[in-house]
């Protein structure tokens, strides 16, 4: 009785506009929040950066109303945020690209689910 027969592709046959409907929106209601979690992101990497600058600016303001002893242990201390700010500043262009891309698709798949919308509209 099924010789022959193509079964792929059925369930699109009973599948009601609704449920194309609900499908499209909860995606695009993902791509949205992918697109914020990106810009989230991006934000807190900044944030890391600048508040590392203005820990340095305290370090070394504090550096130079201390005793010797003090600044010494100030100095060590300024040489290691000095590597960790140049560590960030390196790698936050590789962050930014890659949020960046995250965006790229996510606003792609947003673009599809539009598109689906459109198409499972009835009329």
């Amino acid at each position: 009785m099924s010789d022959g027969a193509n079964w792929i592709g059925i369930g699109r046959v009973f599948t009601l506009p609704e449920d194309a409907i609900d499908a499209a929106v909860e995606e695009f209601s993902r791509a949205a929040g992918d697109m914020a979690r990106c810009a989230a992101a991006e934000a807190v990497a900044t944030g890391r950066v600048a508040a590392l600058r203005a820990l340095l600016d305290q370090f070394s303001a504090a550096q130079e109303r201390a005793n010797a002893s003090e600044a010494e242990a100030l100095q060590a201390a300024l040489a290691a945020l000095r590597d960790d700010l140049a560590s960030l500043e390196q790698t936050l262009p590789l962050e930014r690209a890659f949020h960046a891309d995250e965006r790229d698709r996510a606003r792609a798949r947003m673009a599809q689910a539009r598109a689906q919308l459109r198409a499972a509209m009835p009329g």
